[in-house]
């Protein structure tokens, strides 16, 4: 669980106007306000800061919801 709420505060800083209340990890990143590319970029980056896993802007968008891109880091590790 704790591990869970870190990433969506990681991923809540990559995105304008977005509260860590307001997600969770079942939270679809198309519904997501100002998910965009360059949001893609800023969440993969600090991805590879946080977590040293490299994720490719396509490898985000080719998920459906925050916790698939938590899987996706989760097995870079």
């Amino acid at each position: 669980m704790e591990n869970n709420q870190k990433f969506i505060e990681l991923i809540a800083g990559c995105l304008e106007d977005i509260s860590v209340e307001s997600i969770s990890m079942e939270t679809n990143l198309d519904d997501l306000e100002g998910f965009d590319s360059l949001a893609t970029l800023s969440m993969s980056a600090a991805i590879n800061i946080e977590y040293g896993v490299n994720l490719s802007g396509l490898d985000i968008n080719e998920c459906e919801t925050i916790g698939e891109v938590f899987d996706l880091v989760q097995k870079g590790l």
